[in-house]
């Protein structure tokens, strides 16, 4: 079953700034097959929602605006902003979800919702087109195009850095590790830890840096 393939079990990061998911959502069934949240529509108080689609196609609603994303599709969700994602395709979606920050208390709110959760506009952009993709002050990301045997390398101290494979085979150091990572695998480095990227084909990768909450991550 796809459920079990090993794609779907690529586990939840967790930690002040952020937390992130790859998730599966089968063709036909009512939800993602690795989310605990279920089909519920919902909100972030307080902190901003990517949504990058690695394949098949999304519709989802983000405050009062539909949107149907494809593979390289990437939205940005401002904070405190309704959001119902739906698959209403005949094909498997996979996608990364990542929220920042991680507040205990206040990870997602369900109805009632009040008419300030339908304010926000969503922001999207596409890895494969050479333009900025929109960011918060919680989330930056930024896709980076390799050439074979390239070396991209990485420290932020400030924010906690998701390395995800869009095409191509690279392999990725995070501090004293080291592998390879085939497409829409992905690795995350917390803040203060270097890294670097090198390109074993020609690679396109996404990077995304999660900052959090100044207030929170700095006690």
């Amino acid at each position: 079953m796809e459920s079990s393939h090993p794609w779907a079990r690529q586990a939840l990061w967790w930690s002040e700034r952020q937390r992130s998911r790859p998730l599966l959502w089968p063709a036909g069934e009512s939800w993602f097959s690795n989310d605990p949240l279920g089909p519920l529509p919902h909100t972030h108080p307080g902190a901003s929602e990517v949504y990058f689609v690695a394949s098949g196609e999304l519709h989802v609603t983000v405050g009062t605006t539909d949107l149907v994303l494809s593979a390289g599709d990437y939205c940005l969700i401002p904070p405190g902003t309704f959001h119902s994602p739906q698959n209403l395709a005949s094909e498997d979606l996979r996608m990364l979800a990542l929220v920042s920050p991680n507040v205990k208390g206040e990870r997602w709110k369900t109805a009632p919702f009040s008419a300030e959760d339908f304010e926000g506009q969503p922001l999207v952009g596409n890895v494969f087109r050479n333009t900025a993709l929109p960011d918060s002050a919680h989330i930056r990301g930024e896709p980076i195009h390799l050439s074979q045997g390239s070396l991209w390398s990485f420290e932020n101290e400030a924010a906690d850095t998701t390395i995800w494979v869009v095409e191509g085979d690279v392999e990725v150091t995070v501090g004293m590790l080291a592998g390879r990572i085939e497409p829409s695998y992905h690795v995350t480095a917390m803040a203060g830890v270097p890294g670097s990227i090198r390109a074993i084909s020609d690679a396109i990768v996404l990077v995304l840096e999660a900052y959090g909450d100044e207030k929170i991550t700095t006690l």
